[in-house]
């Protein structure tokens, strides 16, 4: 916890390396935002869905399993989908298959890695597509700590992150995010947050920006 006005913390057991889950998908919607506000990279640009991405074992191909859902939820008969409809989808729906098409876009898990540790989150690697079972059987998975997340969360409300611009942007998509701890805690407040869940046998995520009237803070849970 870190109140962004006051500077109060509190923090317990921060350091403890976790599975990621879709904690990781920050970290991939931060390098878009990087690549937009650094290269000639548009959200409005396409690029073809594709279901099936490279295992970390062996490079053999998997499959996702919510391929459809992505291609329902676009309603486009194309194959093709916007950066920024693959960005929403991988925040407001958690779709597997948008983050790992932006993450083969961004050129692969070892690019979002290196995202992460420019953003600040040192301690967390992504060293494999999503739904990788093969990888995942052999404990090769995506791991995140509190304390990095924290970090990155606090850089985006200060407006840090990359430029104040892209900190808004990817505030307004993680907005998007649906249930989760905090969307539940603040139910009938007069409070927003934006944030992002993470789920997986034996874990549960959820980490934030709360926008109160009285101010802003930063949660990870």
């Amino acid at each position: 916890f870190h109140d962004i006005f006051t500077g109060d913390r509190i923090s317990l057991r921060s350091d403890r390396i976790f599975h990621a889950a879709s904690i990781l998908k920050l970290f991939v919607l931060i390098e878009v935002h990087k690549r937009v506000y650094e290269t000639s990279v548009s959200l409005d640009d396409e690029i073809e869905i594709a279901a099936e991405f490279p295992g970390a074992v062996d490079g053999r191909p998997f499959a996702v399993d919510d391929a459809d859902a992505l291609r329902a939820r676009l309603g486009r008969a194309d194959g093709r989908a916007t950066i920024r409809e693959l960005c929403d989808a991988m925040i407001a729906g958690s779709n597997n298959c948008a983050t790992n098409n932006l993450i083969r876009h961004l050129g692969g898990p070892a690019a979002i890695t290196q995202a992460a540790h420019a953003a600040g989150a040192t301690r967390s690697r992504v060293p494999r597509y999503i739904m990788d079972a093969e990888a995942f059987a052999r404990g090769i998975s995506a791991e995140i700590c509190a304390g990095d997340v924290g970090t990155v969360l606090e850089s985006l409300a200060l407006g840090q992150l990359i430029n104040d611009d892209s900190s808004r942007n990817i505030i307004e998509t993680l907005k998007l995010c649906e249930g989760g701890f905090l969307a539940e805690a603040i139910q009938g407040e007069e409070a927003e947050v934006a944030h992002k869940t993470g789920a997986i046998d034996g874990v549960r995520h959820d980490a934030g920006i709360v926008f109160t009237p009285n101010g802003a803070y930063v949660l990870v849970i």
